[in-house]
């Protein structure tokens, strides 16, 4: 014979099961996920944008990032689609031999029209206008974006 304590006890351990199952429903399908990221790459890149750069685009991306104004290389990777660099050139003659070291594993590439860059299948490098120095704390800014997935 049960005593009302027990039905009480009872209770509450099923009350317990309960919400803890339904807890672990929420979360295996996904009903405590974070909000997908909206802003990329130091806030310069919407999700539509990483969008149009990869080649399936998807619901969700990440990315991973240093900090921009940092006087050594920054970067940003989105997931494993592309990868952002900023870094300080010699000069716009070292945006050409900076495409000679790539040039080496793609001897395709050709210029930007326009602007002191390269752009070949996998890779693009530019250097940036005079005024974005300070900002980015680089001498001469040059940004570069790599493809990490074909």
């Amino acid at each position: 014979m049960s005593t009302p304590r027990t039905k009480i006890l009872a209770s509450a351990a099923a009350a317990a099961l309960l919400a803890g199952g339904g807890a672990l429903a929420l979360s295996l399908r996904g009903g405590d996920e974070a909000a997908p990221q909206t802003s990329f790459c130091w806030g310069s890149l919407t999700r539509e944008d990483v969008s149009a750069l990869t080649v399936e685009p998807r619901e969700r991306y990440t990315s991973t990032e240093t900090n921009a104004a940092d006087p050594v290389l920054s970067y940003c990777h989105v997931d494993d689609e592309f990868t952002l660099s900023l870094d300080s050139l010699r000069s716009a003659e070292s945006v050409w031999g900076t495409a000679d070291e790539v040039a080496a594993e793609s001897p395709v590439r050709a210029p930007i029209p326009g602007a002191p860059g390269w752009v070949n299948r996998t890779y693009a490098g530019v250097l940036l206008p005079a005024g974005c120095a300070d900002a980015l704390a680089k001498l001469e800014p040059y940004l570069q974006i790599q493809a990490t997935n074909d």
